[in-house]
């Protein structure tokens, strides 16, 4: 883990209310993994106090840019989406446990919102490596809030969409799109699922793929303050013991014990 200064290369707004902000942090750029964050220092003053946790999109181990895609959700993300190229931004990651990512198969990445963030920099490192084929459904409210739909595309991965409204592909939960794919036949390929979004979007992805027994990997979201394990603020509930519940449950810190749990292990609300 590294406690640098990041240079703001450049901060667009892509969609409603989601902004993507390229950092220069060559050292976090070289050693992270899909699925880690960033803790990000949003203020220079006391208020707010906490950083922010912010999955990485991407990361340039060549250039040494990192990509994070947000949200302004409040207060801190707000002040974040006000800063401009040039200034920098005091930043702690990469953190966390990230997704195990197998060197081929089926890869079938699940997005809802936000989601998607920690699911490119996924598609981007499987696709590179060559031996994977990924197919990436992407969830979101309407078509402008999808984001790097044509990129996913020329990266090699199959690309489905679904939108609340049906303004844009199917018109419905992305978890229909995940069921009619898992019904496909696969010629014998191993599938793995990975998900990251909203809870109740990954509720049901996990239990779709836990019927199926499909191993899934999902990227949880909870509120942090240190980061760093030390606050035992981000827990979340998982059993003991996966296969034999009866063995009752355990928390586990989201910000190193996470945030990528398997599927079977975490117990939903």
């Amino acid at each position: 883990m590294f406690h640098r200064k990041g240079e703001i290369l450049s901060h667009e707004k892509v969609c409603p209310d989601l902004f993507l902000l390229t950092l220069k942090l060559p050292e976090i750029a070289r050693s992270a993994s899909p699925g880690q964050f960033l803790h990000i220092r949003v203020g220079e003053m006391y208020d707010p106090l906490l950083r922010r946790p912010m999955s990485i999109a991407r990361a340039d181990m060549i250039m040494g840019e990192v990509e994070i895609l947000y949200k302004v959700t409040g207060k801190g993300t707000y002040l974040l989406s006000t800063k401009g190229e040039g200034e920098t931004i005091d930043c702690m990651g990469p953190l966390g446990r990230g997704f195990s990512v197998p060197e081929g198969g089926d890869l079938i990445l699940v997005a809802g919102g936000r989601g998607v963030a920690p699911l490119l920099f996924l598609a981007e490192r499987a696709l590179q490596r060559g031996k994977a084929r990924v197919t990436f459904l992407m969830g979101a409210s309407s078509r402008s809030c999808l984001f790097y739909e044509n990129g996913l595309a020329a990266l090699g991965a199959r690309v489905g969409l679904a939108t609340d409204d049906g303004s844009r592909g199917y018109h419905g939960p992305v978890t229909d799109l995940l069921e009619a794919e898992l019904s496909t036949p696969r010629n014998g390929s191993d599938v793995m699922v990975f998900s990251c979004g909203p809870e109740a979007m990954l509720r049901k992805v996990a239990g779709i793929c836990i019927s199926r027994r499909i191993p899934c990997q999902i990227s949880l979201e909870s509120f942090m303050g240190c980061g760093v394990g030390a606050c035992q603020s981000c827990v979340v509930k998982v059993y003991r013991d996966p296969g034999n519940p009866e063995l009752g449950t355990l928390y586990k810190r989201v910000c190193i014990d996470g945030p990528v749990f398997n599927a079977e292990e975490v117990v939903f609300r």
